[in-house]
């Protein structure tokens, strides 16, 4: 789902750094692929299906008067958990970079010069996990007094039953979740920069520093064997109340089941931190485009992140990714 307080941090975050850009000393973008981590986490799907209904028996006599022999609310609350094995998928980011120097000490006789800078990003990153489910999986049956173990038999769902619905569904029923970011760090750059080389090299650099992360979006797509799970459980609550006995008719005042399933996107937080560790080259006109600067950039980066990124159970998430980025400065 779209945030609406992401949106006006985004907003504010673009507005500024458009100002920012403007006065930068170097600017230009990056784009690249790598490996996203969610982990430390646990991912249990939770269905649940809850029966209600209430019952009275009659007697009738040869002239046809009721004679009310018993009453009965049945109540069951029937819920299934099952844990997932987590399958991370490659990342995609891309964004711009602003960079100011804050300090250089000059060396005349390389013609190069040590810098100190600061780094500001905005990048768009998008992550990808794949849970497959059905490898554990625990019930637990509540029910009223008036629900004997003949009455639950009786039905098609049982503890046994629920745990075949999920395991006899598929192999891996699965769930795909994707994940949106914008990310904003903050960062004190260290360069060795060479002024006219004859070579491509231009310069290297290591970075780090605290990033803000703005959660964007956050959609949950559920397999079709996923899906199929709760009208099975409709169907295994949907159980009749038997007579005591040939002679009494049972009479059904109401019928209620309800079905649902927990899941995991709606619970990831609007704006988290994380902390970004990075190192590059720049190398000037290796593809000879004659396009602004033609000078190009190759950076690995890992985005760690720091503190939870969800609220869903006692174990929430981490977010970690490892990109290589091409860059390009204008």
């Amino acid at each position: 789902m779209l945030f609406g307080k992401s949106k006006i941090i985004l907003f504010i975050v673009i507005l500024c750094f458009t100002t920012v850009l403007l006065e930068a000393a170097e600017f230009g973008i990056k784009i690249g692929t790598g490996y996203s981590n969610l982990e430390n986490g646990t991912y249990k799907m939770e269905f649940n299906g809850l029966r209600e209904s209430q019952y009275y028996e009659a007697f009738y006599d040869s002239a046809g008067q009721e004679t009310i022999i018993d009453t009965a609310f049945i109540k069951m609350m029937l819920t299934t958990t099952t844990e997932a094995e987590i399958e991370n998928k490659m990342t995609f980011s891309g964004g711009f970079y602003a960079r100011f120097n804050l300090h250089k000490n000059v060396n005349n006789k390389e013609k190069s010069y040590n810098g100190i800078n600061l780094l500001l990003e905005t990048n768009y990153q998008h992550h990808k996990v794949t849970f497959k489910f059905g490898n554990s999986i625990n019930n637990s049956i509540v029910t009223s007094p008036d629900v004997t173990q003949t009455m639950i038999n009786s039905g098609q769902i049982s503890n046994t039953e629920a745990t075949n619905i999920i395991s006899g569904v598929n192999s891996n029923p699965t769930s795909d979740l994707s994940l949106d970011y914008v990310e904003i760090p903050l960062m004190l750059e260290l360069m060795k920069k060479y002024e006219k080389t004859e070579s491509p090299y231009h310069s290297a650099y290591i970075y780090f520093g605290p990033a803000l992360r703005v959660c964007l979006n956050s959609v949950e797509e559920i397999s079709k064997d996923l899906k199929r799970i709760l009208p099975l459980y409709e169907e295994g609550l949907n159980f009749n109340y038997e007579a005591s006995s040939d002679t009494v008719t049972v009479i059904e005042d109401y019928r209620k089941i309800e079905t649902s399933r927990t899941e995991i996107a709606d619970s990831f937080n609007e704006v988290t931190k994380s902390i970004t560790v990075g190192c590059g080259i720049q190398l000037d006109k290796i593809f000879n485009l004659d396009l602004g600067s033609d000078t190009f950039s190759f950076d690995f980066r890992a985005n760690i992140g720091w503190g939870k990124i969800n609220d869903f159970s006692s174990k929430d998430f981490t977010l970690n990714s490892y990109n290589f980025l091409l860059g390009y400065k204008f």
